[in-house]
C-alpha cells in the first residue's frame, strides 16, 4: 500500500470512527421493545433493550453493530426477533414497504431481497434453523440451509432472495467468494547479455476463485456473522470474502 492510500484509508477509517462516536450519544438506554407478534417465546428484559439498540443500531451510519451478550444470555433469539420485528413492520407499513422499493431501485446490479444471510460455523448452521423452528410461530419465516455438495444447493438467486433467512457457513463463504494465490508464469535462470545471471522468478497474483457466486447476487437486508472472531485475520480467506460480500 503506497503512502497515499495510507493517508485516505486512516481518513476514511477515522471519519467511521467519528460518526460513531456522534451517533453514541443517541444511543437508547433501558428502553424495552415489546416480544414481537409471531414469536413463541417471550422476549427477557435484556433481550427486550437488547431489540430496541438493535432497531436503533439499523438506523445509523454506519448501520449495524456488535452484539455481545455474554454466552447462554440469548444472542440466537434476539437476532431473530429482530429478524421477526422487521418483517411485521414491512407488512403493516406502506411507508416502510416504500423506502425498501427505493433501496431495491439503488442497488439495481443486485437482485433486491429482504433476506437475512446468516453466517455460521458448520457445527451452528442447524440449530440456527432449529432455533428458528423453536422461536417463530409457524409459517412466519421462511428458512433455507445453503450447505452441502454443489450441486445440492439452490442455484437460482431469484428464488434465493424470497427466503427470509439464509444460513451458511464461513468455509462455503471462502470457497465461494475467496481468493487463492495463483502462478501466472515464470522464467527460468538464464543467461542474459554480458552472462548475467537471471534468477528464476514466479509472477503471482490474487484471483477470485468463484466471482459470480450465488450469494453475491443478493441485495441482503442484513448479513449476521455468528462467531465472528472466526474472520479476526484480515488474511484469511473467510475473512475477505464476508467483507467482499
Amino acid at each position: 500500500m503506497t503512502d497515499d492510500r495510507i493517508v485516505v484509508a486512516k481518513t476514511i477509517t477515522g471519519d467511521v470512527i467519528a460518526k460513531m462516536h456522534r451517533s453514541i450519544s443517541t444511543a437508547p438506554e433501558n428502553m424495552e421493545t415489546p416480544t414481537p407478534e409471531g414469536l413463541r417465546t417471550e422476549l427477557m428484559y435484556h433481550q427486550r433493550c437488547g431489540l430496541t439498540w438493535l432497531l436503533w443500531r439499523e438506523t445509523q451510519s454506519p448501520p449495524g453493530g456488535i452484539l455481545a451478550d455474554d454466552m447462554g444470555l440469548g444472542k440466537t433469539l434476539s437476532l431473530i426477533s429482530l429478524i421477526v420485528y422487521r418483517k411485521n413492520e414491512r407488512r403493516n407499513s406502506a411507508d416502510v414497504m416504500e423506502e425498501w422499493k427505493k433501496k431495491a431501485l439503488c442497488d439495481n446490479r443486485l437482485i433486491p431481497s429482504r433476506a437475512t444471510l446468516v453466517i455460521a460455523p458448520a457445527s451452528l448452521i442447524f440449530q440456527w434453523e432449529a432455533e428458528i423452528d423453536r422461536h417463530v410461530k409457524a409459517g412466519r419465516l421462511t428458512v433455507l440451509i445453503f450447505h452441502g455438495a454443489k450441486q445440492k444447493r439452490e442455484d437460482d438467486p431469484r428464488r434465493m432472495a424470497r427466503y427470509d433467512v439464509v444460513i451458511t457457513t464461513y468455509n462455503l463463504l471462502a470457497s465461494e467468494l475467496g481468493e487463492k494465490p495463483t502462478i501466472l508464469g515464470d522464467s527460468d535462470s538464464d543467461s542474459g547479455d554480458g552472462g548475467v545471471v537471471r534468477p528464476k522468478v514466479a509472477v503471482r497474483r490474487r484471483i477470485a476463485k468463484n466471482p459470480g457466486s450465488i450469494l453475491a447476487k443478493i441485495a441482503w437486508d442484513r448479513i449476521v456473522l455468528d462467531e465472528a472472531h472466526q474472520i479476526k485475520n484480515k488474511t484469511s480467506l473467510a475473512s475477505k470474502a464476508c467483507c467482499r460480500l
